[in-house]
């Protein structure tokens, strides 16, 4: 079981050393995405990231993109 210390300091470090984005689809959309995430074995965060990597060629996005998340603070299997 988590704490509330965990989760506080979990959060901290979180605010601390990442960035969120968004970004808005028309409705019912967002379920598709996820969908697709978990047809792959991924997160919806990591959907996003390899789609992103798929798409630039900008070779220093691309590392930061492909470290794994999944054993980031915080993260579960659909959030990172």
């Amino acid at each position: 079981m988590v704490t509330e210390a965990q989760k506080k300091a979990t959060k901290k470090y979180i605010k601390e050393h990442y960035e969120t984005l968004a970004t808005i689809v028309p409705k019912g959309t967002k379920e598709i995405i996820k969908q697709e995430a978990a047809d792959d074995g991924v997160s919806l965060n990591r959907y996003v990231k390899n789609a992103i990597i798929g798409h630039t060629d900008n070779t220093e996005l691309k590392n930061i993109l492909s470290k794994g998340t999944e054993n980031e603070p915080g993260c579960t299997t659909y959030s990172c």
